[in-house]
């Protein structure tokens, strides 16, 4: 722990202690345990509670209160030790973004004391808890610099939390994606994933967040719930693909498809890269994806190619990484409709065959 974040802790010690000695209030400023390097920031409003309302006094005499940076920095136990069962996490797991981020992020609390409802916690009013721990969550995010900060809640949370809001993305029936400021510092919030959304706005979601985290400027516009008249406009999974048409892009590289599509529906082709290590390429034109491996099995996994992790990090927008046996695996329905589904697979192709130089 670096010496800027020790004096952070201590402040929240000192803080948070008087409050903790006279209410019945848990306690932690991180649902997840802190990771020091971890360049995303996701904000909640404050934990739930457990029943209690946050504002019955103890009534004890002598009450001690023992905090520690450890106990600070670890995080909710219950949400460390059961995260994969919870909902919230599942749900944001079903944001590409955040799948392919595995747990590669903080998850903090704007207040750091839980209660049924947000604004119950001003029911306290010998303490300033919410400016109290507004300026404690500031100054982490001065320390630790996330590349991007990610509210939870776009129907109030991030409308509480910060300034200058306006809305990026409006899905079917409510704000996608909402670009605010807190303190200066650019954030973004995201519908709570204690509710669903549509997969279609959850792949928009992560489209717009991938944009953002790499510094791309977003228009405001709104997504378009499909209807019988243009749902044909999508790219059909059992669409005539015209394997010629994807070739003709690949004659600078020795490398083509198979011409023949067999009765499985499948276009393939193998080739190696420059670790001497062999690519399977497939083209399902009837389950409707683009995916590859390595050709052979090794050590009982189709994934283990020298350079897997640059491939990976290539497909991290809008693509499954190591899914059944695929190294990469992308659904045509990832892919837009401005230009053929044949010219962006092979742009997907030569992202891969470029990267042998």
């Amino acid at each position: 722990m670096n010496s800027e974040l020790t004096k952070w802790g201590n402040r929240v010690i000192k803080d948070s202690t008087p409050i903790l000695q006279k209410y019945k209030l848990d306690f932690y400023p991180f649902q997840a345990q802190f990771k020091i390097k971890s360049e995303i920031l996701i904000v909640g409003l404050n934990p739930a509670s457990d029943g209690y309302d946050g504002t019955k006094e103890l009534h004890k005499e002598n009450y001690k209160v023992e905090l520690s940076i450890d106990k600070i920095f670890e995080g909710n136990k219950a949400y460390n030790d059961n995260h994969n069962e919870w909902r919230i996490f599942q749900n944001l797991k079903k944001i590409d973004f955040f799948k392919n981020h595995g747990d590669d992020f903080n998850y903090m609390n704007y207040v750091f004391f839980p209660t049924p409802r947000f604004n119950d916690i001003k029911n306290i009013k010998d303490f300033d808890i919410i400016n109290i721990c507004k300026s404690l969550t500031l100054d982490l995010i001065k320390i630790v610099k996330p590349k991007i900060i990610i509210v939870l809640g776009t129907s109030t949370g991030i409308d509480i939390i910060a300034k200058n809001t306006k809305t990026i993305l409006n899905g079917y029936k409510k704000r996608l994606i909402v670009q605010g400021e807190i303190e200066g510092i650019k954030a973004y919030g995201i519908p709570h994933p204690s509710y669903n959304n549509f997969q279609e706005e959850n792949d928009e979601i992560s489209k717009v967040l991938y944009d953002l985290n790499a510094g791309n400027q977003i228009t405001s516009y709104n997504l378009i719930k499909p209807t019988k008249e243009n749902k044909t406009s999508s790219i059909s999974k059992n669409k005539i693909f015209n394997i010629l048409e994807l070739n003709k892009n690949f004659q600078e590289y020795n490398f083509l498809f198979d011409e023949f599509q067999n009765k499985k529906h499948l276009f393939k082709s193998v080739i190696k890269d420059n670790n001497n290590d062999e690519i399977d390429f497939r083209i399902d034109t009837k389950k409707g994806y683009f995916a590859f491996r390595s050709k052979n099995k090794i050590n009982n996994s189709f994934y283990e190619l020298k350079s897997k992790e640059k491939y990976k990090s290539l497909f991290f927008e809008n693509a499954d990484i190591e899914k059944d046996n695929w190294l990469v695996y992308k659904m045509f329905n990832k892919y837009n409709n401005i230009q053929s589904i044949e010219k962006q697979i092979s742009n997907d192709v030569i992202k891969i065959l470029s990267s042998f130089k």
